[in-house]
């Protein structure tokens, strides 16, 4: 045998003849399976929908709007609340001096509500720009046994709504309500500004209490019957 047939028949040799690898047809059905499972759940997360749930004192019609900055607009119309504004947030006067009675401000009516929500916005200023504010904002309970534990602090004539927001992109702050009482305003003003810096920042200490305050209007779904 010469050295041209040697590699010839070598090569023969080593060669591998191709497979004729056929689909498996159980493995296509468990792909296709698999696939609508995927879809499937898809479906699911699609048609699952966040509710929320918004208090008022008198009936609302479904698809009215409820405007944000109700809060704000209700204190802006105290006494003097435009003066101790500008004072406080400017830091032209600090908040202890309003609340025991300097004699700067000893002839100005004050209200706790509104020495409260002053130190709260000027603490969210300064730490907490990106934040909305609660003078400028809509609150919101996060689920429907939160709106009524929220309709249970003083709140009985409140009706509860399920709403969505006008815009889904707007600013939000998940935090807890129970941080802000009327006993706070019996205690040094440092301390109020250490419980303002938890609300800012959303921490949640009974989840009962969540509520979202939305830098937006909302829209009334329809009255929830409890």
């Amino acid at each position: 045998m010469t050295t041209e047939e040697e590699k010839e028949t070598k090569t023969k040799m080593t060669a591998k003849e191709p497979v004729d690898r056929k689909p498996d047809p159980n493995l296509r059905s468990t792909l296709i399976a698999s696939d609508s499972s995927v879809k499937d759940k898809g479906k699911e997360r699609n048609t699952e929908t966040i509710k929320y749930y918004y208090l008022c004192s008198y009936p609302l019609r479904e698809d009215s709007v409820v405007e944000k900055g109700n809060w704000g607009r209700i204190l802006r119309k105290y006494p003097n609340f435009h003066f101790l504004e500008e004072l406080l947030l400017n830091n032209r006067i600090s908040g202890d001096a309003i609340i025991t009675g300097d004699q700067r401000t000893r002839t100005v009516i004050i209200d706790q509500n509104v020495i409260r929500e002053l130190i709260f916005e000027r603490i969210r200023r300064i730490e907490f720009p990106k934040v909305p504010s609660r003078l400028d904002c809509l609150f919101v309970c996060k689920t429907l046994e939160g709106a009524k534990s929220f309709k249970g602090e003083g709140r009985n004539i409140d009706l509860i709504f399920e709403v969505e927001p006008i815009d889904a992109n707007s600013r939000v702050l998940e935090t807890d309500w129970s941080w802000i009482n009327e006993q706070m305003m019996n205690t040094p003003v440092h301390e109020i500004e250490g419980v303002a810096r938890n609300y800012w920042r959303g921490v949640i200490r009974n989840p009962d209490k969540r509520e979202l305050l939305w830098d937006c209007d909302v829209r009334i779904l329809h009255k929830v019957d409890i």
